[in-house]
Formats: C-alpha cells, sequence, structure tokens
C-alpha cells in the first residue's frame, strides 16, 4: 500500500526494509516544510527542560505533522499515542 499525497504535505520516509510493500515495517514522518511557528514558553515542547532552548523566542521553519511507527500513528498535531506501539529499547 501506498500512502496518499496530502495536498501541500510531505512525506519522508525512513525505511526499515527497504521499501514500503505489504508485509514490510516503514516508520514514516509527514512533515510540512513551508509551515512556520514561534516558539515559545506557551508552544508545547516535548524535552526535559521545556523552557530551556537555544530556539526559545524564534520563529521556526518546518513542523511535524504525523509520525507512524511501524503503521501506527503515534503523534498526531501535538498528541501522542495513548501507548507504546514500538519494541522497548533495552540496555545491555
Amino acid at each position: 500500500m501506498i500512502l496518499p499525497y496530502f495536498g501541500s504535505w510531505y512525506l519522508i520516509i525512513v525505511l526499515v526494509q527497504g521499501a514500503i510493500a505489504v508485509g514490510n515495517q516503514a516508520d514514516i514522518v509527514v512533515w510540512e516544510p513551508d509551515m512556520e511557528f514561534d516558539l515559545d514558553n506557551d508552544y508545547p515542547v516535548h524535552i526535559k527542560h521545556p523552557s530551556i532552548s537555544a530556539y526559545m523566542g524564534s520563529r521556526l521553519s518546518g513542523k511535524v505533522l504525523a509520525t507512524f511507527v511501524r503503521g501506527n500513528l503515534v503523534y498526531k498535531e501535538g498528541n501522542h499515542a495513548s501507548q507504546a506501539c514500538a519494541l522497548p529499547i533495552l540496555h545491555r
């Protein structure tokens, strides 16, 4: 199955098994490179110390609209999936 092109949205594809096809896994980010936004204290930033950023107060270009992991929607316009859908990362 090939994902449709969403108007001005662009797909950045990180291939895990070589190609997007039935049976293969792919992690996909839907990204709008022309969208601009101001990074301020009201913007939802998901890092350990959100108010400490070299970019705080800046106007930035490019925005992630959605993220799919193994075909599962895990992020869409500020909302994260309610549960994990990938494999856990284990310390060895």
